[in-house]
C-alpha cells in the first residue's frame, strides 16, 4: 500500500503548498502596503511643513503606532534632557497617542544650521543633529529614508534649505512585530491545513484503494487460476511430445505455454510487490560471484546469434540483499540486452565498487533506445516498437521487475542510449 500512502501524501503537499504560496503572498502583501501607505502619508506631511516653512501644521499621525498603543515608546521617541530643547514645551509620549516626532532644520547657503523648528521637544541634541544633516546631504537626494528617520529637502531662495524630518523607527518597530506576527498566523495556519488536508485526503484516495485493492485481488486471483491449466497443458504436451517430436505444432503450443506460464510468474511477482508482500531473504553474498553466474548462461544464446558477450567483473565484491532477487535483475538486463542488439554486436556486463556502493553496467549495442522512452520502458507492459516485440518476445514485464527488486534492495536503476547506436542499464546497489 506504499504507494495509495505516496499518493495520499502528494495531495497533502500539493494542498499545503499551494495555501502556503497563497497566505505567504497575501500576508507580505498585507505587510509592505501598509508599511508603504505609512511612507507616502508621512512624506505628504513633511511636504506640507516644507511649505509652511517648517512648522507642522499638525501632528503626524501614525496608523500602525495606533495600532499598538499599549506598546512602550520607542526611546528614539521619547523626549530629550538636553538644555537645547524647549522648557515651555510639555513632554509627550508621542507613540503612545500615535505620532510621529517631526522636525525641521533651515539651511543657510554655507549648509550651516540657521534654525531648529519643531512642535514637540525632539529626542536630540544639536550635535546629533548635525550629524543627521550631515548624513542627509551625502546621500544626494530630495528625499529619503535613513536610519529610521524619513526626510524631504525644499530648496529657498538664496541657497537656502529647508529640511523636514520625521522618526520612523517606532513605525519600524511595529513592523517588526506584525511580521512576526504574520510568521506566528503561516505557521499556525500551515499546521490546521495540513491536519485538514490530511483527513480530507483520506476520503479522496479512498475510492483509488478500493479500486487499486480490487485490481490485485484480481490479478493474484487469475494467476494462481490459471497456474494449474497451464501446468496441466505443459504436462500433456510433453507426453504427445514423446510420440510426435517433430511436430511442428506441438512445438507452438509449447513454446506459448510457456511464455504464458513466464507470464504468470511475474503478474503473480508484481502483484505481490504491490501489496508489499516482496519475499526477501536477506544476507551477506558473494556479488561477484552471482554476477557471473548470471551472465554465464546466457554465452551459448549470444554465441548462436553471433554476438559476442564480455564480462568485466572483479572477485571479491561482496553485498547484503536476496541473492536469488539479485541475479533475476541481471538475467533480465543481459536477456533483454541480447535481444536487442544486431548479429555481431557486442552485450558487455561489468562491475564495480563505488565507495559503499556497487554498480553493474549492461551494455549493448544495436538498436538503442529513443530518449522519450528512458522512463517509459520500466512501465508495466511498455513496448516501444511493436514490431521489435513480436520479434523477441515478451509482455514488457522485464524491467518493470527489475526496478521493482532494485528500489527494494534500495538501490537504483538507470538506462543511457543513443538510438539507433547503443544502450547501457546502470544498476546501483549498497553494499551495507
Amino acid at each position: 500500500m506504499k504507494r495509495i500512502s505516496r499518493l495520499r501524501v502528494k495531495i497533502v503537499l500539493s494542498i499545503v503548498s499551494v495555501l502556503a504560496v497563497i497566505l505567504a503572498i497575501i500576508l507580505v502583501l498585507l505587510n509592505v502596503v501598509l508599511i508603504e501607505r505609512e511612507i507616502d502619508e508621512t512624506m505628504e506631511f513633511l511636504q506640507g511643513m516644507a511649505n509652511n516653512g517648517g512648522a507642522p501644521q499638525h501632528s503626524a499621525p501614525s496608523r500602525m503606532m495606533r495600532l499598538f498603543r499599549t506598546m512602550p515608546a520607542p526611546v528614539s521617541d521619547m523626549p530629550s534632557a538636553d538644555d537645547d530643547d524647549d522648557d515651555n514645551d510639555f513632554p509627550v509620549r508621542l507613540g503612545i497617542i500615535g505620532l510621529r516626532n517631526s522636525f525641521a532644520v533651515r539651511l543657510d547657503e554655507t549648509n550651516q544650521i540657521a534654525a531648529v523648528i519643531h512642535r514637540h521637544p525632539i529626542p536630540y541634541t544639536t550635535r546629533e543633529i548635525n550629524g543627521i544633516i550631515d548624513k542627509i546631504l551625502l546621500e544626494h537626494d530630495e528625499q529619503g529614508l535613513m536610519q529610521g528617520l524619513l526626510y524631504y529637502i525644499k530648496r529657498l531662495p538664496h541657497g537656502e534649505r529647508l529640511i523636514c524630518i520625521a522618526s520612523m523607527q517606532s513605525d519600524m518597530q511595529v513592523s517588526r512585530v506584525l511580521i512576526a506576527y504574520s510568521v506566528v498566523v503561516f505557521v499556525f495556519a500551515l499546521i490546521i491545513a495540513f491536519g485538514f488536508s490530511w483527513v480530507l485526503s483520506g476520503f479522496i484516495v479512498r475510492p483509488v484503494k478500493e479500486a487499486f485493492l480490487k485490481q490485485k485481488t484480481f490479478i493474484s486471483n487469475a494467476g494462481h487460476e490459471l497456474k494449474t491449466p497451464i501446468a496441466v497443458i505443459g504436462a500433456n504436451l510433453d507426453v504427445l511430445l514423446s510420440d510426435h517430436a517433430d511436430n511442428k505444432w506441438l512445438q507452438y503450443i509449447k513454446t506459448e505455454n510457456e511464455r504464458m506460464g513466464q507470464l504468470v510468474k511475474d503478474l503473480l511477482f508484481l502483484a505481490r510487490t504491490d501489496a508489499d508482500r516482496l519475499p526477501m531473504a536477506l544476507c551477506p553474498f558473494d556479488f561477484s560471484l552471482a554476477v557471473e553466474n548470471s551472465v554465464l548462461p546466457f554465452e551459448s544464446i549470444a554465441f548462436e546469434q553471433g554476438k559476442t558477450l564480455d564480462i568485466a567483473v572483479p572477485p571479491g565484491f561482496t553485498c547484503v540483499g536476496d541473492e536469488h532477487q539479485i541475479k533475476q535483475v541481471i538475467m533480465i538486463l543481459v536477456d533483454n540486452a541480447i535481444k536487442n542488439s544486431v548479429r555481431g554486436g557486442v552485450i558487455r556486463v561489468s562491475a564495480s565498487a563505488d565507495g559503499k556502493k556497487l554498480v553493474v553496467k549492461v551494455y549493448n549495442d544495436g538498436r538503442g533506445i529513443p530518449k522519450e522512452d528512458f522512463e517509459r520502458i520500466f512501465e508495466r507492459f511498455y513496448r516501444g516498437d511493436e514490431s521489435r516485440a513480436r520479434d523477441t518476445g515478451g509482455y514488457g514485464l522485464g524491467l518493470p521487475i527489475a526496478r521493482t527488486i532494485v528500489q527494494a534492495h534500495g538501490g537504483t536503476i538507470s538506462v543511457a542510449s543513443a538510438y539507433g547506436s547503443w544502450a547501457e542499464f546502470t544498476v546501483t546497489l549498497p553494499r551495507r
